[in-house]
């Protein structure tokens, strides 16, 4: 769903106590919302696709893509057209909030009431908000079962949590509180925005939960014993040179060269197996629904008869993609406690992440003639999820200090590329894992970067040089003795960390 408003806020998420006919009324008004969703949808590709055949609309396309310099008054003109339509782009003049298009919808559905149908019209306003700003393809429709959360607009009507207890359109669902956990009842002292019924499928089975998004910042987790806090804060400045895989931190006290959530293994070749058992159960069940050349039968409306086979190896493949988001949870929740202990004044490129998934676009040949994949990034970062890791650092970094952390701009920094001995830049190749100072000083490609990152100035475009000389002799022997003992260790590191380029004397031009 939608963001409520753009004011600081945090979620609670707590178990909820309820009965099989409970779970069976959830289910349905879940499924209620879901048919509603498709239905708005198809509404607003419907007009969408009528606003594509307008001849006005079809000519500033065209000079659109005809002109690619010279081209801002046509996408004025091209913005117009939309609001006249009903689409609005601009987040000054709001979101679209197709209310008017599912008000009349709601006479079908009475168990969907006014705010969380209007919550769901906001949810089809940003699919297409994506479709119109470039950054999707289409709109998809949510398949049975895909709908797995209702909201409400505050705390006082349709869905409101009070005392324990969630009433959500006549259905009063006990909540499960633990009055010893210190941090539950800290985050239950805020005012209460609205409230967001949540279904999860768990080792084969619905489990059902309230989420309260809260005002403010989250609370910060405190021991049961005494009262102190579950995780200490350090002082000083840490530098972060995150990649898709890895992540370098350096501060005063500690160097480290990590691979992010090393514990989610490669679960592509069981994910082909499920897809491939699941796919094969599909065809022999539904026959009749599929053409000659064993595509999917298109212009007519198909009923699916699932086997007990199919289910089970779908609720296979939930519970291992499940399982490896909350390992890949708990590990970034584990190094943001380490880097917190570190220092809170935490510095870290810009990174584009969503630019390094998407393919290339130019057909390129490799030095044996061969042409180069076009795939880049896109496995690695849906494994790794770097972005979810500052996501969550900044949210502690708020809890604790009211601010996010500071982004260097990497288009000016270069650090990858920065000599501070000799304050020149030099451009290397992402095959050379090491930096040779003008000193001789062989270092870490990574953990280099992230001692200039740490030592930035007040502008975040360049080093301090004077911070960078003061540092660096605490740094080297630091990075000296981290690289000797991973050398040493049967600690299993990456060929991008260049670990045996240093161990083995390469050089770097």
């Amino acid at each position: 769903m939608a963001k409520k408003s753009d004011d600081s806020t945090c979620v609670l998420t707590l178990p909820l106590i309820i009965e099989k006919w409970q779970a069976d009324k959830i289910d349905r008004r879940l499924e209620a919302g879901r048919q509603m969703y498709n239905a708005l949808v198809g509404v607003m590709l419907k007009r969408y696709r009528k606003l594509q055949h307008t001849p006005e609309y079809q000519e500033i396309m065209q000079g659109i893509k005809d002109n690619s310099k010279n081209n801002k008054e046509l996408w004025k003109r091209r913005d117009g057209l939309l609001k006249e339509w009903g689409f609005v782009l601009r987040a000054k003049a709001g979101l679209p909030s197709f209310e008017s298009e599912i008000d009349p919808m709601r006479r079908h559905f009475t168990c969907i009431q006014s705010h969380v149908g209007h919550r769901i019209a906001a949810s089809v306003c940003e699919a297409f908000k994506e479709l119109l700003e470039g950054k999707g393809r289409k709109v998809h429709f949510k398949r049975k079962g895909e709908l797995n959360s209702l909201e409400g607009k505050n705390n006082e009507t349709n869905i409101r949590y009070a005392d324990g207890v969630v009433q959500f359109n006549g259905l009063q669902l006990k909540v499960k509180l633990d009055s010893k956990n210190i941090y539950e009842s800290e985050m239950l002292q805020k005012r209460v925005k609205y409230c967001r019924v949540l279904r999860q499928r768990i080792r084969g089975k619905n489990k059902y939960y309230i989420q309260l998004v809260l005002e403010g910042t989250a609370a910060v987790k405190r021991k049961k014993s005494d009262g102190s806090f579950s995780h200490m804060k350090g002082n000083g400045r840490v530098g972060l040179d995150i990649g898709t895989q890895t992540l370098a931190i350096c501060s005063d006290k500690k160097v480290a060269l990590i691979e992010l959530a090393d514990r989610v293994g490669n679960i592509e070749a069981e994910k082909r197996r499920l897809q491939r058992k699941i796919d094969r159960s599909r065809r022999s069940c539904n026959p009749e629904n599929f053409a000659e050349d064993g595509q999917i039968r298109r212009g007519i409306k198909l009923e699916w008869n699932p086997s007990q086979h199919y289910k089970k190896a779908v609720d296979e493949l939930r519970e291992l993609q499940r399982k490896q988001a909350a390992i890949r949870k708990y590990q970034h929740y584990l190094l943001v406690n380490e880097i917190v202990s570190l220092g809170t004044e935490v510095y870290v490129e810009d990174m584009d992440f969503a630019a390094l998934q998407r393919r290339a676009k130019k057909t390129e040949k490799n030095t044996k003639g061969r042409f180069k994949r076009k795939k880049r990034f896109g496995k690695s970062l849906a494994n790794k999820a770097p972005s979810m890791l500052l996501t969550m650092l900044d949210n502690r970094l708020k809890a604790i200090t009211g601010h996010a952390h500071n982004k260097v701009d990497k288009w000016e920094f270069k650090a990858s590329q920065y000599d501070h001995l000799s304050k020149t830049y030099n451009k290397k190749s992402l095959s050379k894992r090491i930096h040779c100072l003008e000193n001789g000083d062989v270092l870490q490609r990574d953990l280099y970067s992230a001692f200039l990152i740490m030592n930035a100035s007040e502008d975040l475009k360049s080093p301090d040089s004077e911070r960078c000389e003061r540092t660096y002799t605490n740094f080297k022997v630091m990075h000296d003795n981290y690289i000797e003992m991973l050398a040493k260790s049967n600690i299993h590191t990456l060929s991008s960390m260049g670990i045996n380029q240093i161990t083995n004397g390469a050089n770097v031009q």
